[in-house]
């Protein structure tokens, strides 16, 4: 056990010096708790290298390069640290079926950064005011679940060339853009809380994610949910987006079915298709009471609306403004 020391650059431990508080190379089953790991400049509070079946919780790790850092360890357990004003808070190199629950990763370039890593469990921490909530590059099959990414962040949580995790109920507000995803395919989006952002979900360049049962409430620009960049094959299932400049915006996107979404009291439209999309399935939304239009087809194709509430919207329920007609389906709509 490493318990109840303060290792920092004035009080250095062990022969790494002031370059690590800690430093576990090639070591398992280890408790590591309740250090003051701080002002390690060069290199981090907490460091793990091909390390396994580890426990670290109530360590305090701030002023360093990385607050705790693994590479290539597996099955470590990291629970009730506080990590504040490292460069990266967190940060996961190759580091798989590892559990990050109940910590405080606050101002830094990342509160949790995970990097070419699957199967961890990222839950119940709050990562707030970093440029990076929780940051995912090259990594599949994590679970990111009711983390507080809130105030500061520029990105609440992003996802770049990531496929096949689970970000569920989440609270992601005030950022730039509460979650993002950037050429990262088969995600599942579910149960979170987008508030208060310029964008709310966004996905660029995204393909075969389900959107479900999300809050995207108050955001601006593009607004609640957003595809863009050819971001294809996605299904977006009984969201609800209220008081966002636009409920759902489709943007040069196809193939993808938006079904059951509640898009009413948006500033300007509930739904908005605009560049080159065709292919699009809109069934049983409640596009009511929005600023100018329910559903509002800027540029499409080859596309369904179906089944639609729109009533109750300023100016129209349903307004195409330029679309060639092929192979439309427009049905069993109300607009009032």
């Amino acid at each position: 056990n490493i318990c109840g020391w303060h290792c920092g650059a004035w009080e250095p431990c062990g022969w790494k010096g002031n370059r690590y508080g800690v430093y576990v190379d090639g070591s398992a089953n280890n408790s590591i708790a309740d250090n003051n790991c701080s002002d390690n400049v060069g290199g981090a509070g907490i460091y793990l290298y091909i390390s396994t079946y580890n426990t670290i919780q109530n360590n305090t790790c701030s002023g360093s390069n990385v607050g705790i850092s693994l590479y290539r360890s597996n099955d470590n357990a990291f629970t009730n640290n506080t990590c504040d004003s490292n460069n990266h808070n967190f940060f996961m190199n190759k580091a798989n079926n590892n559990t990050v629950v109940g910590n405080t990763a606050t101002n830094g370039n990342d509160g949790v950064y995970v990097s070419s890593s699957t199967n961890n469990t990222i839950a119940d921490n709050n990562c707030l005011g970093s440029f990076f909530g929780v940051f995912l590059v090259d990594s599949n099959n994590n679970t990111i679940s009711g983390n507080d990414c809130t105030f500061g962040n520029n990105y609440g949580i992003y996802l770049d060339s990531s496929p096949s995790n689970i970000i569920n109920n989440n609270t992601c507000s005030n950022a730039s853009v509460g979650i993002a995803l950037l050429d990262s395919n088969n995600n599942t989006i579910a149960g979170n809380v987008a508030q208060g952002n310029i964008k709310g979900i966004s996905l660029v360049s995204s393909d075969g994610n389900a959107l479900i049962e999300n809050e995207c409430l108050g955001n601006d620009e593009e607004g609640g949910i957003s595809l863009s960049s050819f971001s294809d094959h996605n299904t977006i299932f009984n969201n609800s987006c209220h008081g966002n400049n636009l409920g759902i915006y489709v943007g040069d996107s196809s193939y993808s079915t938006i079904d059951g979404n509640d898009l009413s009291g948006n500033n300007f439209a509930g739904f908005v298709i605009m560049g080159e999309s065709s292919n699009l399935v809109l069934t049983h939304n409640n596009c009511s009471d929005n600023g100018f239009f329910g559903i509002q087809i800027g540029r499409a194709d080859h596309y369904s609306i179906v089944g639609n509430i729109c009533n109750g919207n300023s100016v129209h329920g349903i307004y195409l403004e330029y679309s060639p007609f092929d192979a439309t389906l427009i049905s069993n709509n109300t607009c009032s």
